[in-house]
């Protein structure tokens, strides 16, 4: 196989999966890979060139636009998440700590904000979100049909 379609494979694989993990790193080392492809093809056959002529690309690419790019990049928080949501835990968060939750039929990791323990079936608010975790906080007891008859 052809060193130069090895490089153009790496850089469609790698440009992929920066389009489903969002990094905004990956990107550069796929157009790197592009360019490690070009090398291969068209100046010089030896790999020591072709790999640090990649190295090299990716880096300077990844130096210069990176900033420039996370400033379009939308917000950070988890897909379907609702911040302000209130739902009722499913396991006790000890304080400053995380554990698994169910949320929106789902199972996600919550992390207590707060200093106090989180009991199992307490109303918790999701304050934010970092990466797929949920930062959460307690809240007040959502109405029931005891609580509404007092």
């Amino acid at each position: 196989m052809d060193v130069f379609w090895i490089w153009l494979c790496l850089g469609i694989v790698l440009v992929t999966l920066e389009f489903v993990t969002g990094t905004l790193i990956l990107l550069f080392f796929g157009l790197g890979s592009f360019f490690g492809g070009i090398l291969a093809y068209a100046v010089t056959p030896e790999p020591l060139i072709q790999i640090l002529g990649f190295v090299s690309f990716s880096l300077f690419l990844l130096f210069l636009f990176r900033k420039k790019l996370t400033l379009f990049k939308k917000s950070t928080d988890a897909p379907g998440v609702d911040l302000g949501q209130i739902f009722v835990t499913t396991s006790a968060i000890e304080p400053l700590s995380e554990a698994t939750v169910s949320y929106q039929g789902t199972v996600w990791t919550a992390v207590n904000s707060t200093t106090t323990l989180i009991e199992k079936g307490s109303p918790v608010i999701v304050l934010r979100t970092e990466g797929i975790k949920l930062i959460v906080q307690p809240s007040n007891p959502l109405p029931t049909a005891e609580n509404l008859n007092r």
